[in-house]
């Protein structure tokens, strides 16, 4: 980060980085999972699927270390949405009428977003620890998105 600051020779665009110490009051945002999930899901079986989820959060957890050593303290982090209810991969992989949901999402990938989820807010729990000086926040976006796809009369306005 700060390597690229005092790299910089065009001033114009040193004009436009953040400068080193505004890293530590800085918020850094992680939204992580549904990508991983999707390309998995897509190309993968189910367990192979979650058998790759450590990985997944390894990275995140080197990222965020990383970037605590380089300064950062205050970190926002979002676990994955209902995957299961994406429109594409219900419709272009239907699910078997016994994987279905009460709201028409494919339960089997809601569930491999729930075991991510899982792991997802262990691991930011274990960061919280091992960082003392960081503030960690989980947030759980797939209640949110869930409650707005089942719910979505309550939430909202037909116009159509």
């Amino acid at each position: 980060m700060w390597v690229l600051f005092g790299s910089e020779k065009n001033s114009e665009t040193k004009d436009r980085l953040p400068r080193p110490e505004d890293y530590p009051r800085a918020l850094y945002t992680f939204d992580i999972g549904q990508n991983d999930l999707h390309a998995g899901l897509t190309s993968m079986k189910e367990d192979e699927v979650i058998k790759y989820i450590p990985d997944i959060i390894n990275v995140l957890s080197s990222t965020v270390e990383k970037l605590y050593q380089g300064g950062a303290r205050t970190f926002w982090i979002h676990n994955t949405g209902p995957i299961g209810c994406l429109p594409a991969l219900v419709k272009n992989y239907p699910p078997a009428p016994e994987n279905v949901d009460k709201i028409g999402c494919v339960d089997s990938y809601n569930k491999v977003a729930q075991e991510f989820n899982k792991q997802l807010k262990d691991r930011v729990s274990t960061l919280g620890t091992q960082l003392q000086e960081s503030s960690l926040v989980y947030v759980d976006v797939y209640s949110v998105k869930y409650s707005l796809i089942s719910e979505a009369d309550k939430h909202g306005k037909q116009i159509f």
